[in-house]
């Protein structure tokens, strides 16, 4: 029987998305949540995990990549005979969400008993589902490993794309980049503020 991966069935391109396994990323986020790891290692690394999007589980678990910084005030000081300016440091910045993945309308990597083979035709269905998710008006649902130890609830779509691949009918790329919300709604957001102030 012939043996069959996930490097053969898409080309090669699925695997150049991550540079750790879905099991080093799992292991990675387990010691961070015990705290053999410190957080900051998780940032900037890109994590191979399912992900879902607006209730959607996303194909071929994704490469998911978070990246964090704050929002500091530069002040110049007129004269100063000092190099430099003034910072303040005004606030945590939203968490940077990327996802890039593949769509395929068979998603079977062949490791499994009932291998099919790859069906040839572009995946539309799967497309027009990511697409509608992406076109919504609202910050979305995510649910991952990382997101959830992250306290990510929601993501508001910036910019995605679906890269054309040559010689490749049966899947399509896609990325998508947001960043971290606290809901779909304003009002959500300032009820949830006075709750804290309180």
């Amino acid at each position: 029987m012939a043996d069959f991966n996930i490097n053969n069935l898409t080309g090669g391109l699925y695997p150049t998305f991550a540079k750790k396994s879905a099991e080093e990323s799992v292991n990675l986020l387990t010691r961070v949540k015990n705290g053999e790891t410190r957080i900051s290692e998780i940032f900037d690394t890109e994590l191979y995990m399912p992900v879902k999007l607006d209730g959607e589980d996303l194909p071929l678990e994704p490469i998911i990549t978070i990246s964090s910084r704050k929002v500091i005030k530069r002040t110049g000081i007129n004269r100063s005979k000092k190099r430099g300016t003034v910072k303040e440091l005004f606030m945590e910045d939203d968490y940077v969400i990327s996802i890039q993945g593949l769509l395929m309308d068979n998603t079977n990597s062949g490791f499994e008993p009932a291998y099919k083979v790859m069906s040839k035709r572009f995946p539309e269905q799967s497309f027009k589902t990511l697409r509608a998710i992406c076109e919504k008006q609202q910050a979305v649902k995510i649910e991952s490993m990382v997101t959830s130890l992250l306290n990510i609830e929601y993501i508001a779509i910036e910019t995605y794309s679906f890269p054309g691949q040559k010689g490749t009918p049966d899947r399509q790329a896609y990325t998508i980049k947001g960043y971290s919300d606290q809901g779909s709604s304003t009002e959500n957001i300032y009820s949830e503020i006075i709750k804290q102030l309180k």
